[in-house]
């Protein structure tokens, strides 16, 4: 990765308080997309790539379609921690089918406002991750909800799961796709959390390594829960 990439990285995952992310986001914010694409960010295509496998499997709960080409029902995503918009420009540009819309919700004022520019997301608002029931949307709203690069060092914890979990549809039809570093995904309990939710029946999970950056392969786990 590049020197301000670093620089940042350093500081990002240092943060302590919503406080100092949303100053460190607000600082990175015009230049956030360049240095990720410089340093060959893969994760919001892999996220994207993850959706579509997930939606194109027969699902295994009667009454699922699991078909991404239905065109019966239209999409509708929400993008938690939206940042800049690189994943709603992926999921924009995917062959997912007809999207209702893509929403986002991001901790920082100066990201929304450069997804605000890519006229990909329908409403962009400010929501805070760590905080429970913190995404002021109704339960089972969305189709999908995907979070990229958020459960990492110094972010979000794993609670988070059970409200991605609130706001998509039940009875196997609802999917969070979710990126989480590797680095964190044991010490910092989110397969902890993904196991509890799977075990006392409210989600069925999968979960694969994948690579952050291109020509890695295992420096992050794609958790994908359908919500039973």
């Amino acid at each position: 990765m590049s020197a301000p990439v670093d620089l940042y990285l350093q500081r990002a995952f240092a943060l302590g308080s919503s406080a100092s992310a949303q100053d460190l986001y607000n600082e990175w914010a015009a230049g956030y997309d360049k240095d990720l694409n410089s340093a060959s960010y893969a994760s919001p295509r892999r996220c994207v790539e993850a959706v579509l496998k997930a939606l194109s499997s027969p699902s295994l709960i009667s009454g699922s379609t699991g078909d991404s080409n239905n065109n019966s029902s239209k999409l509708n995503i929400l993008d938690a921690g939206c940042g800049t918009g690189l994943v709603g420009e992926c999921l924009a540009r995917s062959p997912l089918g007809e999207i209702s819309a893509i929403d986002g919700v991001d901790l920082s004022i100066g990201m929304l406002d450069v997804a605000r520019g890519k006229g990909v997301y329908r409403d962009l608002e400010t929501a805070d991750l760590n905080v429970p029931r913190g995404i002021k949307r109704g339960d089972a709203e969305y189709d999908v909800v995907v979070c990229v690069g958020t459960l990492t060092k110094g972010h979000v914890g794993p609670a988070v799961f059970t409200e991605f979990v609130r706001l998509v549809k039940g009875g196997g039809e609802g999917l969070v796709v979710a990126t989480v570093h590797g680095g964190v995904w044991e010490e910092m309990g989110y397969r902890a959390e993904v196991d509890r939710l799977e075990r006392e029946g409210v989600v069925r999970a999968d979960v694969e390594e994948f690579g952050i950056v291109e020509n890695e392969s295992s420096s992050g786990k794609m958790v994908v829960l359908r919500r039973l």
